[in-house]
């Protein structure tokens, strides 16, 4: 496996691992008061279908990356393709990895901080 391989791999798991956890707070934050009870839970449902969408799109790569590591020998244009494509997919996972921290940052900050519901 590839430097770029695993980087992916565990960038990709810290990303889900956030956008969890993100999903689960803004749900347990209706423990500090109902107001906006609905909005709250709706809100945690999503960010939890997404890190769920993020890991079975972290799952998918992880076997394209393993087909295309068995014909890295056979093919020099496949490698080469395939090389920038990971690099643009970390790249994402990077963004993807800033936004979910820059939002549980917010969410810590309202729950723990003022203790008050995410959204309300």
């Amino acid at each position: 496996m590839t430097k770029k391989a695993k980087f992916h791999k565990v960038a990709s798991n810290f990303s889900v691992c956030i956008w969890t956890v993100l999903g689960l707070l803004t749900i347990g934050s209706i423990i500090n008061g109902d107001v906006g009870l609905l909005i709250n839970i709706f809100i945690g449902l999503i960010f939890i279908v997404l890190a769920y969408y993020l890991f079975l799109k972290k799952q998918n790569i992880s076997v394209l990356i393993s087909h295309a590591e068995y014909w890295n020998g056979k093919d020099l244009v496949i490698e080469k393709t395939f090389n920038r494509f990971l690099i643009l997919e970390n790249v994402l996972v990077v963004m993807q990895i800033l936004v979910g921290i820059i939002l549980l940052s917010a969410v810590i900050s309202r729950v723990i901080g003022e203790k008050v519901p995410v959204f309300g």
